[in-house]
């Protein structure tokens, strides 16, 4: 049904890493996953090389697995953070140094005492004059309209509107804002800069309250003051960075976990307190820490460690070096220009212009689509396939991945020469995993047409899933088989606008063939929103999340009890590539048929879930449902399903299927007759789980839309046994114990 050569184990994530300063605008690296990979192909101690340097978590992870890297890292951003984790201070060194900071002068008052100052607010409850966390503006207004505080003397907490003290606070900063700025631009422009850069930096400065700018540029003037060799001074600048991210008006009300692309302000955002936000940042730095062998390029590290070349893979290609790479690891960047251009000023004003000049660059371009994306990452590709020997395996980690993130990188990879050797994703997180190799041989189209090819793709994935799907999966398949058939773009000549547009508008007109695919809950003018899946549904392979069902079931009744990354081990290999299951439905299930042991980190089959068990209870709901049929006047037939109809007609009135399961598509069927009513006799333990599905399901939800009822086993019994039940009673009561996100409900007024 499907080609499963390309469809590889999803490499599950394993442990804990807390995320670094500025993690919200790098790609995610799972922990465990890079360390996995490496130890099934590569010796101990033997070189990795990480072409990117998207974020630090990528060397640090083979470090800490036993190898050595060499991380390409462009910016200074990146390379700066990477080295303060692997040579960590002690916390009481940073504490130490952020105090020598705040005793500092400014005048007659210490640097702390003026910062804290500027965010002083009263309490709405007791009167006292206390610190605000931060206060809420809307964009393009003169001053905030709420602020936020935890009163440390009365306890009152939350948001409360702004006060006119508040406002008159506010005043002098903005009285003198025209000075603040032309401050902050000054130490960030260069003379080489052009006009689209200087604008660039201009915009960056209005992403940032005049207030935010008073207290950070009072911090970088002490800064200014430490002599470059003082270990302090390093520690400073550490804590400084989550603070020039903190500062930023890119911080949405209410707030969210999104991640910032473009330099503009939500239309709520929060100032924060940024002195809190400094004194934070000791324990991020902290916990974010491992102590690992560090150094800089040309020298190496001995034993497991990390080597930093501060610039791009093809410029370390053209110094020329004898490194054996034996893997490359990669979390690949997607385009932001927020951040981008914001490491370019922040690296401007914490190191000077010049150092942030190699990097500077990218303050020049405003727009970053994903052609000049593809072929940013394509000039990486292939200086890694120059820089490393043949068939040389490259693992590539995309977070939040997009159709147009998909098509970028494999085009990228395909026309950088790279061959695509497997892939697998989680498609409701966005997480793809893909394992290319180098090569030296030319890649010619093979035997098959671009329209062909998709096509056929769609259709042999629909139908190995088995029910509705995201955007995301068939795309993904997509680019896999065009990838293997050599139509993806093959060199850097045909990395072309036309050529990506030709495959993405291709692979939309034929998903939006009516007849050959359906789209479930459509978003008017929008593609990608929405559930796929085939139109003509014969011959598709039992649903996913049933596959999943049955799977799990059968592993707890084998073992009794696993921890959750042993299963989804056993999973991912069973349902590889895009067959990958999310972690809910892997949690729906384990919640349906176990308990959580929080002593050993365990899942422990539930009492009464051996087949005898429910065997035994299936013959009782048969008999309840029989006996109940005769009392109400219906006669019953069948044994699945169990048939009810009246005497006077052949036509069944009722059908039930009975099962100890959440599988009942198969079930699921239009009746036969008009207004028959279908009903699902299941244990209490599996709504949720069986409303997880429906909702996840839009095929299964319409199937079961009209005429068809969930009958739990116990609630079914207590119908039986009402000694006042007739036929308009029992229809009344049959849906009074829907289906609910709470585990067995049953409504106790029918019982």
């Amino acid at each position: 049904m499907m080609e499963y050569d390309l469809n590889v184990p999803y490499l599950a994530s394993t442990g804990e890493s807390l995320p670094p300063p500025l993690d919200r605008f790098l790609p995610e690296c799972p922990p465990g996953v890079i360390s996995s990979w490496l130890k099934d192909l590569a010796p101990g101690n033997s070189w990795v090389l990480d072409p990117f340097g998207s974020t630090p978590l990528t060397s640090i992870h083979a470090a800490k697995a036993g190898y050595r890297v060499l991380a390409a890292v462009n910016n200074p951003l990146l390379a700066f953070e990477l080295q303060m984790l692997c040579q960590p201070p002690q916390r009481s060194d940073y504490q130490a140094a952020l105090a020598d900071l705040a005793a500092s002068r400014r005048g007659d008052v210490s640097l702390e005492t003026l910062i804290r100052s500027f965010y002083l607010t009263t309490c709405a409850t007791c009167g006292r004059e206390i610190q605000a966390n931060g206060f809420i503006w809307k964009r393009n207004e003169k001053s905030p309209y709420a602020r936020m505080y935890t009163c440390p003397h009365c306890g009152d907490s939350g948001v409360h509107p702004s006060t006119e003290s508040d406002i008159e606070r506010l005043n002098p900063l903005q009285r003198a804002e025209p000075l603040h700025r032309a401050r902050a631009l000054e130490k960030a422009i260069r003379p080489d800069m052009d006009e689209d850069e200087r604008d660039n930096v201009e915009e960056a400065l209005k992403n940032y309250t005049v207030r935010s700018l008073v207290v950070i540029f009072n911090l970088l003037n002490k800064l200014d003051a430490y002599s470059s060799s003082m270990s302090s001074k390093r520690m400073l600048q550490a804590l400084l960075l989550p603070v020039l991210d903190a500062g930023t008006n890119l911080w949405p009300w209410p707030e969210t976990s999104e991640t910032p692309h473009l330099l503009q302000a939500p239309a709520e955002f929060v100032e924060k307190n940024l002195w809190m936000e400094l004194e934070a940042a000791v324990d991020r730095w902290h916990s974010a820490s491992a102590t690992i062998e560090f150094t800089h390029w040309p020298a190496l590290p001995q034993d497991a460690g990390i080597c930093v070349y501060p610039g791009r893979t093809r410029e370390l290609h053209n110094e020329g070096h004898d490194l054996d790479f034996t893997a490359v690891t990669c979390c690949l960047p997607r385009p932001n220009q927020a951040f981008w251009t914001l490491s370019a000023l922040w690296s401007a004003w914490v190191w000077g212009k010049e150092t942030s000049a190699h990097y500077s660059g990218v303050l020049g371009r405003r727009r970053f689509d994903w052609h000049w994306h593809a072929r940013a990452l394509h000039s990486t590709l292939e200086a890694v396939n120059h820089t490393t020997k043949i068939s040389t395996p490259i693992l590539g980690l995309v977070s939040n991945a997009t159709p147009g993130f998909v098509l970028a990188a494999t085009s990228a990879a395909s026309a950088a020469n790279c061959l695509l050797k497997g892939f697998a994703c989680k498609s409701e997180t966005g997480e793809v995993q893909f394992l290319w190799a180098t090569n030296d041989q030319t890649l010619r189209p093979i035997e098959g047409s671009l329209q062909n090819t998709i096509r056929q793709t769609i259709r042999n994935t629909f139908m190995a899933l088995g029910q509705p799907t995201s955007y995301l999966q068939p795309f993904l398949a997509t680019m896999g088989a065009l990838a293997k058939a050599n139509l993806l773009p093959t060199s850097d000549e045909k990395l072309t606008p036309e050529k990506l547009n030709e495959i993405q508008k291709s692979f939309s007109s034929i998903l939006l063939e009516k007849t050959f695919v359906h789209h479930f809950d459509s978003v008017a003018q929008e593609i990608e929103p929405g559930r796929w899946f085939l139109e003509n549904q014969e011959n598709c392979a039992e649903p996913l999340d049933d596959r999943v069902e049955r799977e799990i079931v059968r592993i707890l009744l084998d073992r009794g009890s696993i921890r959750l990354p042993d299963l989804q081990n056993i999973l991912y290999s069973v349902l590889p590539g895009v067959l990958t299951p999310d972690d809910e439905i892997l949690r729906a299930c384990l919640e349906s048929y176990a308990d959580f042991n929080f002593t050993d980190g365990s899942w422990h089959i539930k009492p009464g879930e051996t087949p005898e068990e429910r065997k035994s209870e299936l013959s009782q709901m048969r008999d309840f449902l029989r006996k109940t049929a005769k009392r109400l006047g219906y006669q019953s037939s069948g044994d699945q399903p169990i048939i009810w109809q009246t005497r006077k007609q052949e036509e069944p009135i009722y059908r039930f299927f009975l099962g100890a399961s959440a599988i009942f598509q198969s079930y699921a069927c239009p009746s036969v007759v008009e207004q028959t009513q279908s009903v699902y006799v299941f244990p209490g333990s599996r709504s949720s789980l069986i409303q997880h599905k429906l909702n996840q399901n839009p095929s299964l939800r319409e199937m079961t839309r009209n005429e068809w009822h969930f009958l739990k086993f116990r609630y079914l019994e207590s119908l039986a046994n009402r000694p006042e039940l007739n036929q308009e009673l029992w229809m009344m009561l049959l849906d009074g114990d829907p289906l609910s996100s709470e585990k067995d409900t049953q409504l106790s007024i029918f019982l």
